[in-house]
């Protein structure tokens, strides 16, 4: 099932930005507690860029699974249930991510 394992690689890759994301606002938060407001920024824009990036890549997925609707996929409502669950885990770091970015930006 190609279709399976290009949901997975989107879903690996998401994951990498999102760890990305975190990383930066941790970097952000420590540049804040130093006293470098101009660092934190900075690296709050990087965070952001990150979750830029993840929405890219769920819009490639999202694509990605239109195209296999139309073209009459046998799976497609497995696909679907998928792709949601994985879109339901990654909501939950998401979540915590940006309460760390809310955080960095005070």
């Amino acid at each position: 099932m190609d279709c399976v394992r290009k949901l997975v690689k989107k879903n690996d890759e998401i994951w990498g930005e999102i760890r990305g994301a975190n990383k930066y606002t941790m970097d952000a938060q420590a540049a804040k507690e130093t006293g470098d407001r101009d660092e934190a920024e900075a690296y709050l824009y990087m965070a952001g860029q990150e979750l830029e990036h993840k929405d890219k890549l769920r819009n490639m997925a999202k694509t990605m699974l239109d195209k296999a609707r139309r073209e009459g996929h046998p799976h497609i409502d497995m696909l679907d249930e998928m792709w949601a669950a994985m879109v339901e885990r990654q909501e939950d770091e998401l979540c915590r991510v940006k309460t760390k970015m809310d955080q960095a930006k005070k």
